[in-house]
C-alpha cells in the first residue's frame, strides 16, 4: 500500500494516474493530517521524490520514527543528512525507474530496510533540540569569550 499524505494542486492528476495505471486500491489519499507520525510509525519505506525541497523536515522526522528514507538528490545538500546505503537511499530527481528499484529494493531486503532505518534514526538525533541548543550555547559562548 501506498500512503499518500497532504493535499495540493497534483493531487487530482495524481488520483487520475493512480487509476489510470489500474492501482488505485493500493494508493490512499489521506489528505491533510495534524499527527501524520501514525501513519511514518507503522510504514516500512518513506519516499521524498522532491524537485526541489528546503529543509526536508517531513524526512528527518521519518528517520526519527526510524523509518527506511528514499529520496531523490534534489539538490546537494542531501548528503549532508543521508549517506547512501547508509542512511537511506538516494535516486536522480525525475527518474520513476530509479525509485521504483530502490523501494522494491527495500520492501524485498528486510535486513537492509532495518539496518538503514537504524542508521537513519541515530542520525536524526543529530538535529534534536537538546544537540541544537548546547550548538547554539556553544556559539554564543565562543563569541562572548571573543
Amino acid at each position: 500500500r501506498y500512503w499518500i499524505i497532504g493535499s495540493g494542486e497534483e493531487e487530482p492528476r495524481l488520483k487520475a494516474l493512480a487509476k489510470e495505471l489500474g492501482i488505485e486500491r493500493s494508493v490512499d489519499f489521506l489528505g491533510f493530517r495534524d499527527n501524520p507520525y501514525v501513519f511514518m510509525r507503522h510504514a516500512q519505506v518513506f519516499l521524498l521524490p522532491s524537485h526541489h525541497e528546503g529543509f526536508p523536515n517531513a524526512l528527518l522526522e521519518a528517520m526519527a520514527l526510524g523509518t527506511a528514507p528514499i529520496v531523490t538528490r534534489y539538490n546537494a545538500n542531501v548528503e549532508q543528512l543521508i549517506r547512501p546505503g547508509a542512511e537511506g537511499l538516494i535516486v536522480a530527481p525525475k527518474d520513476p525507474e530509479q525509485m521504483a528499484q530502490a523501494v522494491l529494493r527495500l520492501l524485498t531486503d528486510q535486513a537492509l530496510r532495518e539496518k538503514i532505518g537504524q542508521q537513519a534514526k541515530i542520525k536524526a538525533e543529530d538535529y534534536s533540540l537538546e544537540k541544537a541548543m548546547a550548538q547554539y550555547e556553544q556559539f554564543f559562548t565562543d563569541l562572548l569569550r571573543r
